[in-house]
Parts: structure tokens; sequence; C-alpha cells
């Protein structure tokens, strides 16, 4: 009797033992098939890389422009780039608002240094309009976002 059994406990280990397999190799084979991150993790990471860019590249810009050796277009351009960049990592419309309200506080004061740069001769007036027209566009951005926002 027990030789009789033998062969069915081994049916019932080898069935299990090719579940478990088989498990396995569902398992393996189909992280393999996919990365370790999904597709808005690498989204994600590229976009605080291109933030992190942005910062730095500001950054640069705000020493250039104490020395002298930048001017105020380039620092409104990369300053709103960087917003931009922020408030695409917001992580949802009241905050993407908050980071837009910054940016045209920001583009408001630019606005009056470029008037007195124009006004001490140091800046054609073509600088008031370009700068002009990043704060509108900013505000129109906010507008935008303000009433996207679900109340």
């Amino acid at each position: 009797m027990v030789v009789y059994r033998m062969p069915e406990h081994r049916f019932v280990l080898t069935v299990m033992a090719a579940i478990g397999l088989i498990a396995l190799g569902v398992c393996v084979g189909g992280s393999a098939e996919r990365p370790a991150r999904g597709p808005n993790q690498r989204l994600h990471e590229l976009m605080i890389e291109r933030c992190e860019i942005l910062q730095s590249e500001v950054k640069s810009l705000e020493l250039s422009l104490q020395f002298g050796s930048a001017g105020l277009a380039e620092c409104r351009k990369a300053n709103v780039a960087l917003f931009k960049a922020r408030a695409d990592l917001a992580a949802d419309i009241t905050e993407q608002i908050e980071i837009y309200e910054e940016m045209v506080d920001l583009l408001r004061t630019s606005e009056q240094a470029t008037r007195q740069e124009i006004d001490a001769g140091r800046a054609p007036q073509t600088e008031l309009r370009q700068a002009r027209l990043a704060t509108v566009e900013a505000q129109i951005a906010l507008e935008q976002l303000r009433m996207a926002r679900p109340q």
C-alpha cells in the first residue's frame, strides 16, 4: 500500500513544483518585460532634472546680471522657464496657481526694473515691450488656471 501511494505523492509534488515554477516564471517574465519604474516615474524624473537645470541656470544668470555680463531679458526668460517647470511638477491646480502668482509678481518686478534701465538709458525701449508681454502672458495663464480650478 505504501508503494501504491508513492506515485500519487510524487505526482502531487511534481504538480506543486510545476505550479511554483510557472508562477515564478510569470513574475520574473512580467518584470523583465516592464521596466522597474513606470513611464510616469521616468517622466517625473526628467521633469525634476529639467527643474534642477533651470534652477542652476537662473542662479548663474543672476550672478552674471550682478556683474553686468547678462541682461534682464535673459534672466526673465530663464525665470519664466523655471516657473513653468515648477508648475509642471505641481501636485494640483492650487499649487500651480500659487506658482503662477509668484511668476506674475516676479515679472512685474522685472518690468519695473526694465523701466528703470530704460529711464537710465541702459536698455532699449523694445525691452519694456518684451517685459510687458511676458507679464501679460503669465497673467493670462494664471487666469486660465483659475478658471479651470474646480469650485
